[in-house]
């Protein structure tokens, strides 16, 4: 067990040394409007977000999932032919749809995505965003 565990430590290191937003200071992005896009998950899908910066705040989010099929996540996620066949399936699938907009409020709220809280059951959704988020800030700090 202990050496699985010290296995692991240069990955995670790697890990951070790759984020993109770990060097992210705000008074230094451009005003404007900025859109982005995250990488493709596991299922195929995307996250986009909208954004505005103005004076080192970001405001007016708008954050959303796009599945493979280029269908939006929205009430119809989780049914099977327009139906709910599993409720359980249903309502987590639900929650991960409700924390798009909790992410887009909270980003909203604190200006640092490295600050917005991962909403339970809403993990990939939470890596989308952030990958989104990476995406449009990139394009502000040009």
């Amino acid at each position: 067990m202990k050496y699985r565990i010290f296995a692991m430590v240069p990955l995670l290191a790697g890990c951070a040394a790759a984020d993109p937003l770990a060097d992210l200071d705000l008074t230094k992005l451009r005003d404007g409007t900025y859109s982005g896009v995250s990488e493709v998950d596991a299922l195929g899908a995307t996250g986009e977000i909208e954004l505005t910066i103005t004076d080192g705040d970001i405001t007016d989010v708008r954050f959303q999932v796009r599945q493979s099929d280029g269908s939006l996540k929205d009430a119809e996620y989780g049914k099977v032919a327009g139906k709910i066949v599993a409720q359980q399936t249903y309502d987590a699938a639900q929650r991960a749809v409700a924390a798009q907009a909790v992410y887009a409020e909270q980003l909203e709220e604190v200006d640092d995505p490295r600050e917005v809280d991962l909403v339970t059951g809403a993990s990939v959704t939470y890596s989308s965003f952030l990958g989104a988020v990476a995406d449009a800030l990139a394009k502000a700090r040009a």
